[in-house]
C-alpha cells in the first residue's frame, strides 16, 4: 500500500512540474533593442546626422540624463500585473499588463498597446514604427 501511495504522489509531483510549461510569464525588465528594424544606436545616429546640428550621441544622452541608449525606453513588467515605463530619462509612468499566450496587452495613460512575445523579445507597432524590446 505504501508503494502505491508513493507512486501516486510521485506522479502528482511530476504532473505539477509540467502544468506551467508553455505558460511562462513575460514579467521582467525590458529595454528597447530596435526601432523601425534598425538597432537603436543606428536609428539615433542617423537621426542626429539629419537633425542634430553637430550633436554627438554622447551629447544627446547627457542632455537626456541617461548613461546609455539601453536606458532610452525601459519597461518593467511586474509579476503583479503592473508596469512602469520610463522614456528618455523622464519619471516612469505606470499602468497594467495582461498576458494571453504570446500576446501581451499593455495599458499606460489610458492607451492600450498589443505586444507579441517572440522568445525573450516583445514586439509592437506604434505610430507606424516597429519596436522590439529585449528582456534584460
Amino acid at each position: 500500500m505504501k508503494k502505491v501511495v508513493s507512486i501516486i504522489l510521485a506522479v502528482l509531483m511530476v504532473a505539477t512540474l509540467f502544468t506551467g510549461c508553455g505558460k511562462s510569464s513575460v514579467a521582467g525588465k525590458y529595454v528597447v533593442k530596435t526601432v523601425g528594424g534598425k538597432a537603436i544606436e543606428e536609428e539615433f545616429n542617423s537621426m542626429l546626422e539629419e537633425f542634430g546640428e553637430g550633436m554627438t550621441l554622447d551629447d544627446y544622452l547627457k542632455m537626456l540624463g541617461i548613461d546609455s541608449l539601453e536606458e532610452f525606453i525601459v519597461m518593467d513588467l511586474k509579476s503583479d500585473g503592473t508596469v512602469d515605463m520610463a522614456v528618455a530619462g523622464e519619471d516612469p509612468v505606470s499602468g497594467t499588463w495582461k498576458q494571453d499566450g504570446d500576446k501581451i496587452t499593455l495599458t499606460v495613460d489610458g492607451e492600450t498597446s498589443e505586444l507579441t512575445r517572440n522568445g525573450n523579445e516583445l514586439e509592437f507597432k506604434m505610430d507606424d514604427q516597429d519596436y522590439v524590446f529585449i528582456k534584460k
